[in-house]
C-alpha cells in the first residue's frame, strides 16, 4: 500500500570508537495516533515485518500474521539473543521513518482515515456487539492479549523485583547499574520496566484505569509474575496499596502458582518471597522486610478518605488490614484471598528460612535513590 513518498535519509558512515557510535532513536509517534489503542513502538514493529494490506481490517491483518508470530516465537524461543532484538528495533526505526514521512502528505492520510473508517463500519467485531464502543473493546482486549503474548518478561532467578508505590524509572536505573557491576551480558536482576519489553514503551502513553495500555501493563506484570524463579523481591511505600497490580493481579497469581505446585508434590518455582516495606504503616520502622511467612503481617493499605490527590505521607494512608486476611479488590482475583490458606501452603512458607532475597541488601541501600521526590522520607 502505497502511503505517500518515502524518503530515503542519506547513509552515515561512523568511523569513531565503537563505544561512542551514536544509538538509533526511536521516531516520535504522530500526533493523530492513538496510543491508547496499541502501543507505538510495537505497532511499528508489526507493520514493518507484515504490512496491512488496503481494505484489510484490523481484525483480518490480526488473523493473518498472528500464528505466523506465534510459531515464529515458538522457534525462536531458545534461541533469543540481543543481536535479534536489535534487529526489531532496527526494523521499527525504518518503518517509523516511512510512516512519519508519509503523514506529511495530508491527502494520502485523509483517504486512509476514510479507509479505516470504511472498515471499522463493517468490522465483524460488531456482530453481537451493543455498540461500536463495545465492538472496539472487544478487539483491543485481543490485541492487548497478543501483544502481551509476544513480549519478553523473563528474569533471572532470584533476581525478579516487584513494586508498588515507588519511583519506577529509579528503580530500573538502579537495577540497570547493578547489572553493570557484573561480567558483560549477565543480568542477575530483572523488573518489568528494567529489563523486559516494557521498558520499550514505559511512560510513553497516559495510564488510565482501565484503557489499553492499562491492560498490557497488567497482562505483562502478570506474566511476569508466572515466570518469576527462586527468591522474589518486592519493594513497597507505607505497604501493599489496596488498588495497586502488584497486590491484585502480580503477588496473587506468583502465589496461587507457588500452592499449586506444592499440592502437586512439586518444588515451587517461586521459592521465597521478601517484600520490603518503606515506612510500614501501624510500626515506627523506616523500613521493614517480611521474608516468607512473615508477609501475612505486611500491611495493606488505602488513602484516607477526603485526600483528593495521591498520598505523600503515611499520614494520608488507612492501614485497612494485614495481607493474611486481606481479599483481593480488584484485577482476575477480585473478591478472592490474596494468599492462599491451604494447610500444606502454609506449612511451606512457615518452614523457609527468614533471610532476605539476594536484591534485598542493594534495595535497602537505594531506598532513598527509589522514593519519588514530592514523598520524602518521613523517619530517619
Amino acid at each position: 500500500m502505497v502511503m505517500g513518498r518515502i524518503y530515503q535519509a542519506p547513509a552515515i558512515v561512523w568511523n569513531g570508537p565503537a563505544k561512542k557510535k551514536p544509538q538509533a532513536q526511536m521516531p516520535e509517534q504522530p500526533p493523530g495516533y492513538c496510543s491508547t489503542f496499541l502501543p507505538w513502538p510495537v505497532y511499528l514493529t508489526l507493520q514493518n515485518r507484515f504490512p496491512q494490506r488496503i481494505n484489510e481490517s484490523d481484525k483480518s491483518w490480526v488473523a493473518r500474521v498472528k500464528p505466523l508470530l506465534e510459531a515464529e516465537r515458538a522457534t525462536l524461543m531458545p534461541l533469543s539473543t540481543q543481536d535479534f532484538r536489535d534487529q526489531l528495533k532496527a526494523a521499527a526505526l525504518n518503518r517509523g521513518l516511512r510512516r512519519i514521512n508519509a503523514l506529511k502528505d495530508a491527502q494520502e492520510e485523509r483517504l486512509r482515515q476514510e479507509r479505516n473508517g470504511q472498515v471499522i463500519s463493517t468490522n465483524p467485531y460488531l456482530q453481537g456487539a451493543a455498540s461500536p464502543e463495545a465492538a472496539g473493546a472487544r478487539f483491543q482486549d485481543e490485541m492487548v492479549q497478543w501483544l502481551a503474548d509476544m513480549s519478553d518478561v523473563s528474569t533471572p532467578a532470584d533476581g525478579a523485583i516487584f513494586w508498588n508505590g515507588i519511583n519506577e524509572n529509579r528503580l530500573a536505573e538502579r537495577i540497570t547499574d547493578w547489572n553493570r557491576s557484573f561480567a558483560p551480558g549477565q543480568i542477575c536482576f530483572g523488573q518489568l520496566e528494567a529489563t523486559t519489553d516494557v521498558r520499550h514503551v514505559n511512560n510513553k502513553y497516559v495510564w488510565n484505569h482501565g484503557n489499553a495500555y492499562h491492560k498490557y501493563g497488567e497482562k505483562v506484570s502478570e506474566m511476569l509474575g508466572v515466570g518469576a524463579t527462586g527468591h522474589v523481591t518486592a519493594v513497597v511505600r507505607w505497604g501493599l496499596n489496596k488498588w495497586s497490580i502488584f497486590t491484585n493481579t502480580e503477588l496473587p497469581r506468583m502465589l496461587a502458582l507457588m500452592e499449586g505446585q506444592i499440592l502437586a508434590g512439586q518444588t515451587p518455582r517461586m521459592t521465597d518471597l521478601t517484600i520490603i516495606v518503606i515506612e510500614p504503616l501501624g510500626l515506627m520502622d523506616r523500613v521493614k522486610c517480611y521474608v516468607n511467612a512473615d508477609i501475612l503481617q505486611a500491611p495493606v493499605w488505602a488513602k484516607r478518605d477526603g485526600l483528593a490527590g495521591f498520598p505523600v505521607t503515611p499520614d494520608d494512608c488507612t492501614k485497612i488490614s494485614e495481607l493474611g486476611p486481606y481479599v483481593a479488590a480488584d484485577g482476575v482475583f477480585n473478591g478472592k484471598r490474596v494468599v492462599p490458606t491451604s494447610s500444606r501452603f502454609m506449612d511451606y512458607l512457615s518452614s523457609r528460612p527468614r533471610v532476605p532475597s539476594p536484591a534485598t541488601p542493594r534495595l535497602l541501600r537505594d531506598i532513598d535513590a527509589i522514593i519519588h521526590a514530592n514523598q520524602p522520607m518521613t523517619r530517619v
